[in-house]
């Protein structure tokens, strides 16, 4: 799908996701992060910056590796 993030960067003041379709959305106000209980999925939801809410989920096959989706799980506790 066009709308599926293929990067993130996560900073403390916002969340920028760059999408397969080649556009980019940054996620600056109201950044909440969902975790998964069993630890396979994410869920990210906030405002970008022209106002609109957006929500993504992030799964762990998406990640080159187990230990690179850990490490975003840590950063995005930030936003919990």
């Amino acid at each position: 799908l066009p709308g599926a993030p293929v990067a993130l960067d996560v900073s403390k003041q916002r969340i920028r996701l760059d999408l397969r379709g080649g556009g980019q959305v940054e996620l600056v106000k109201d950044v909440r992060y969902f975790p998964d209980y069993g630890g396979k999925s994410v869920g990210i939801a906030g405002v970008d910056i022209s106002g609109r809410k957006q929500q993504f989920i992030l799964h762990r096959g998406q990640f080159e590796s187990e230990s690179t989706f850990k490490d975003l799980r840590g950063f995005l506790e930030v936003y919990r």
